[in-house]
């Protein structure tokens, strides 16, 4: 047997797991919302999100979101309206006139209208 050498644009089992695990915890954490449990921890979950008939899901193993028209059972991998995501940035003043910083995840239609917040604040207050 004749050994190739070479580049290779490979990677390990184990570094290919880390990364859909790793990608998949990043944008579930993007998505979720902190939810009390019995024991007084707060939880971490993806929140529930239903826009124009279509419910956000995702994939287990890669966290990749997909839309779900429970109608006539269509999927998608991308909003069929053409909504897209990104961070509202909000600044406001509290009582001592001090500002307060928020951003939310929020959804956009095509003219850049706010169509829902997809979490709570993601600052820290």
């Amino acid at each position: 047997m004749q050994e190739i050498r070479g580049p290779v644009d490979q990677c390990t089992m184990a570094e290919g797991l880390r990364a859909l695990a790793l990608k998949g915890f990043t944008r579930l954490c993007a998505t979720g919302d902190s939810t009390p449990t019995n024991s007084g921890n707060n939880v971490r979950i993806p929140t529930k999100l239903n826009l124009d008939g279509f419910d956000r899901h995702y994939e287990f193993w890669s966290g990749q979101p997909f839309w779900v028209n429970h109608r006539n059972q269509e999927t998608r991998f991308d909003h069929p309206f053409g909504y897209s995501r990104d961070l509202r940035f909000v600044i406001t003043r509290n009582d001592d006139n001090d500002p307060e910083f928020k951003g939310y995840w929020s959804w956009f239609d095509l003219h850049g209208q706010r169509v829902a917040d997809d979490t709570t604040n993601c600052f820290l207050s």
